[in-house]
């Protein structure tokens, strides 16, 4: 594929210079530089800026002298680009050669700020986050101590190397504060020049770092945080370096990754990048090392997700095994390893093993993490879940009132956590008769999770799949026939036609249209066509 590079009209082209250095600049040269520059808008704002920062030591024909000599030197970068360059129509004349000028003089001038600039390079040229690009200096990358007290770049330092990138128009600030951009031809010409005269491999292991150091965990919380990283680190998920050091953080980049695509539902990809760091991390720290049993819990749950009982069931024995060992009985890591057995149980339907589990769970952490503690709560969703199944639903829903009315205080109304307990709730009402009171929770979670995790979040499918139910209760026969097919056909989509939900949803599509008779046939067929 090839990328044009636009250009200007001469006349345009030399208005945009005139506005960067003023209108007392010799035309003559000036239309001279636009002509060498090929008119190129990019081309013509870096030599500006350039000559706009160095003036007056450097002039409009002291720059064009400076080009031409860079020129000379351009083409061991043109030969050695592996043809890359080639792919940008242009680039390998004005471009390349105005970039290789400004960037030779920041590195005599400041060569911290050449430094900040590799390292932008491998992000991804939008929303560039400023607080992964500290500790960027090439002399500390190797380094157990940055260049300040706390072993990074200091603040004042970072700022002036970046006035210095601003000041050469490489780098710009967004509208958005804490976020960065750059032209994709800077970068490119940026990493270009590193495979040949730089050390990409260093900068690849620097920004492998900052990655795995940054990345949340991927919890609620960090959701936006993940977003904004996600593009710049989808580079390295595919890519197992070499060096252990390097291996251990792209295990933990993995480990993070892959728990917030299980939050947002896609599971097959999470299992696809948490295997990889189970192997290494078993590989490097050993089975037992809490780094690889955390992996290890989030690929089971990969498993559970996807309606694998009996893959997750062995693999969380093993892991709730080992943290009881490492960390004994009473640490949360134990206890949360205890719970998600337990889920695996209840998934199965096997109500004695999982309520057993759960009221330990539940017991414990009351204890040592207090009643309003967000996991607490969990486990008492999970118990009265269970005591739901089972047909205890008085039980059930006394548990869950409470959870929900704590889950609204600490973690607000719109939160995944809050959003389930009012699921479980509006499922105890209805399992009891008591329709219109589960129709009014079923709807306000399903358009709350429509809007906060997305309309093909599994948890929403599963919103859309208990309303369907409820609106069948109440004898709203073309709605429930009608959600139910869509829910039917996302579950499909998102999850496979092998999942137990997907053919929980369209088992019940068959019988409900069975029992309905001709005419919800009828119906039916007009509302998927």
């Amino acid at each position: 594929m090839v990328y044009a590079v636009p250009t200007m009209e001469k006349e345009q082209a030399l208005q945009l210079l005139q506005s960067k250095l003023g209108r007392d600049v010799n035309e003559a040269d000036a239309l001279r530089l636009i002509h060498t520059l090929e008119c190129i808008p990019l081309a013509v704002n870096q030599a500006a800026a350039y000559i706009h920062r160095r003036s007056p030591r450097v002039t409009v024909e002291s720059y064009l002298e400076e080009f031409h000599n860079s020129e000379r030197r351009k083409g061991t970068l043109l030969r050695n680009d592996g043809g890359d360059i080639q792919r940008y129509e242009g680039v390998s004349n004005s471009v390349v050669v105005t970039w290789q000028v400004t960037f030779e003089q920041i590195k005599r001038e400041q060569p911290r700020a050449a430094d900040l600039l590799s390292l932008m390079s491998y992000f991804q040229a939008q929303n560039i986050p400023e607080y992964m690009l500290y500790d960027y200096d090439s002399s500390d990358i190797h380094s157990e101590e940055g260049s300040d007290e706390y072993g990074g770049t200091s603040d004042v330092d970072f700022e002036d190397d970046l006035d210095v990138l601003r000041g050469y128009s490489l780098v710009t600030i967004t509208a958005t504060p804490g976020l960065l951009e750059m032209h994709s031809l800077v970068q490119f010409c940026t990493k270009v020049w590193i495979s040949e005269f730089g050390s990409p491999d260093q900068w690849k292991t620097h920004f492998l770092q900052s990655a795995s150091q940054h990345f949340p965990s991927g919890v609620f919380e960090t959701w936006q945080q993940c977003q904004t990283l996600m593009p710049h680190i989808q580079p390295l998920l595919d890519k197992e370096p070499f060096e252990e050091r390097n291996r251990l953080d792209w295990g933990e980049l993995l480990t993070n990754v892959s728990w917030y695509l299980v939050m947002l539902g896609n599971y097959s990809r999470a299992e696809v990048i948490v295997r990889q760091a189970v192997t290494i991390r078993t590989e490097i720290l050993g089975q037992e090392h809490p780094s690889t049993l955390t992996s290890m819990a989030n690929l089971a749950s990969t498993y559970r997700n996807q309606g694998r009982w009996k893959e997750a069931e062995e693999l969380e024995v093993r892991v709730m095994e080992m943290w009881k060992r490492v960390l004994g009985e009473e640490h949360p890591h134990t206890l949360t390893s205890m719970a998600n057995l337990a889920a695996t149980y209840r998934n199965q339907g096997r109500w004695k093993e999982a309520e057993e589990l759960e009221v330990r769970v539940m017991e414990t952490r009351n204890t040592v993490l207090g009643e309003e503690h967000p996991d607490t709560l969990m486990s008492m969703g999970n118990l009265a879940a269970t005591f739901r199944n089972q047909g205890r639903w008085k039980e059930a829903e006394e548990l869950e009132v409470r959870v929900m009315e704590m889950n609204k205080r600490v973690l607000g109304e719109e939160h995944p956590h809050t959003l389930t307990s009012m699921g479980n709730l509006a499922a105890t009402y209805r399992n009891q008769g008591r329709w219109k009171e589960a129709e009014e929770l079923n709807v306000r979670v399903m358009e709350t999770r429509k809007r906060v995790l997305g309309e093909e979040h599994p948890d929403t499918l599963t919103s859309m799949h208990n309303l369907a139910f409820t609106w069948k209760d109440l004898e709203q026969w073309e709605d429930a026939m009608q959600l139910l097919q869509d829910c039917v056909r996302r579950r499909e989509n998102v999850l496979g036609v092998d999942h137990p939900e997907t053919k929980s949803s369209a088992s019940a599509l068959s019988d409900w249209e069975l029992d309905f008779g001709e005419t919800s046939r009828e119906v039916s067929y007009a509302l998927r066509h």
